[in-house]
């Protein structure tokens, strides 16, 4: 179906391998007028480990998605995507080794111009993030638009995160945000729970229970 699709409880390894510009799990808006606001997939509860480019994509225009609950390990490329789409929640995800955590897109108006200035409203909170090139990119650097709200995220050996909290920060973003170890059980074993004394924790992270996921 074109929308309200549920993906859940899924176990993805080692895709990507043979395509590009695509995801473990990938959506798109493709219908012929490409301007309503639709879609809203639920995305939760999934491990994705070694997605050659991205883990979770969000592609042309894909709206009121709620992206939960997952853990993404090892997407070289970006871990989420979300391009031109509005109104998507990415919340209380574990997200581990990657080029750019999460990367918003806005730059394919040019060949869509009745989509100009659509893509708004998304939100990016209590995210942990560790071990990442960069946090969050912005790749047409419109953030009071595209981003309504941006804020609980824990950052752990992230590349850019002094320089991406301080311009956020000016901005009224991230205010609650940290950098500090989340303190998982052994990441050298791909293990993500966290131990109880995680910061991540007293931001409001709600533990994933990654032993319901899967077979």
């Amino acid at each position: 179906g074109r929308s309200r699709n549920l993906v859940e409880y899924n176990e993805i390894r080692d895709t990507c391998l043979e395509t590009s510009d695509t995801g473990a799990v990938n959506c798109w808006m493709e219908h012929d007028a490409r301007n309503e606001p639709r879609q809203g997939h639920v995305i939760r509860y999934n491990l994705i480990v070694d997605s050659r480019e991205r883990g979770i994509y969000l592609d042309n225009y894909t709206s009121n998605c709620f992206v939960y609950g997952n853990v993404i390990v090892r997407a070289p490329l970006m871990s989420l995507t979300v391009h031109g789409g509005k109104n998507n929640v990415i919340e209380n995800n574990i997200i581990v080794g990657s080029g750019q955590a999460v990367a918003y897109y806005d730059g394919i108006d040019a060949l869509m111009p009745r989509m100009a200035n659509f893509s708004s409203g998304n939100r990016f909170c209590r995210n942990i993030v560790s071990s990442a090139r960069e946090a969050v990119y912005l790749a047409h650097k419109r953030p009071q638009r595209v981003l309504a709200q941006s804020d609980y995220n824990l950052l752990f050996d992230v590349g850019d995160a002094p320089t991406y909290l301080e311009a956020r920060r000016r901005e009224g973003h991230e205010m609650h945000s940290r950098i500090a170890d989340p303190m998982f059980v052994d990441p050298a074993k791909d293990d993500y729970r966290l131990k109880p004394e995680s910061p991540a924790l007293e931001l409001g992270f709600q533990p994933i229970d990654i032993g319901q996921i899967g077979p």
